[in-house]
């Protein structure tokens, strides 16, 4: 499939439109080994294959099952022709998973977490992934094969953009690159002690004694 530089120019151009914001588990999501046994519940067939947004790490079915994740916010990875996939309709609550290649489980639209190992390479640098350059099956709607090439993407472009980032914190109290400088301590003032907190009333004279009559 040929695709005429028209469309590949639009494509492009909603691409950089899209608004992405990254959330902060995202990145320690996408490294993680799942479908490992649990240390906490080793039973069979019981895999790593959920992960809390809450408590950052991977968890097991008995693992929610036993009540400490129960209420937290949680993603379940599945397998699909040799990929972990996410179904669509709970990543993209957390991250805009727009122009990534979608596949269908269950008749269900899921996409994959990583490029696959299997998948084959594009000829074509228009039908392909623009980060792992793996062939997209349908390249006029998709520009990525996975969410981790997107999110590589996209913290590619932002970097060019804005060359000089700050790290998020969380205490507005941390200065950052961009806060003032605090003002110069005052010479003659005593480390934690303010200069006016000294007394500030007269000091009485010494007392005058009365004349005789």
């Amino acid at each position: 499939m040929t695709i005429d530089s028209s469309t590949t120019t639009y494509m492009d151009q909603l691409v950089t439109q899209s608004n992405v914001e990254k959330p902060m588990w995202l990145d320690a999501f996408l490294k993680e080994k799942f479908f490992e046994s649990c240390s906490t519940h080793p039973l069979r067939k019981n895999e790593l294959t959920r992960y809390c947004i809450d408590c950052n790490m991977l968890i097991c079915q008995q693992c929610v099952f036993s009540g400490l994740h129960r209420y937290h916010k949680v993603l379940k990875v599945h397998r699909h022709l040799c990929k972990e996939v996410v179904y669509m309709r709970t990543i993209e609550k957390y991250f805009d998973c727009s122009f990534i290649q979608m596949y269908k489980r269950h008749k269900r639209p899921v996409i994959s977490l990583n490029p696959a190992q299997l998948d084959e390479f594009g000829l074509d640098a228009a039908e392909s992934c623009q980060v792992c350059n793996r062939r997209l099956n349908i390249p006029e709607l998709y520009r990525y094969c996975s969410i981790s090439c997107k999110v590589e993407s996209v913290s590619k472009k932002s970097e060019l953009e804005n060359p000089v980032s700050t790290t998020p914190v969380e205490s507005s109290s941390v200065p950052s690159i961009q806060s003032p400088p605090p003002p110069p301590r005052p010479q003659g003032t005593l480390e934690g002690v303010s200069e006016f907190s000294f007394r500030k009333r007269k000091r009485k004279g010494i007392p005058q004694r009365a004349p005789f009559c």
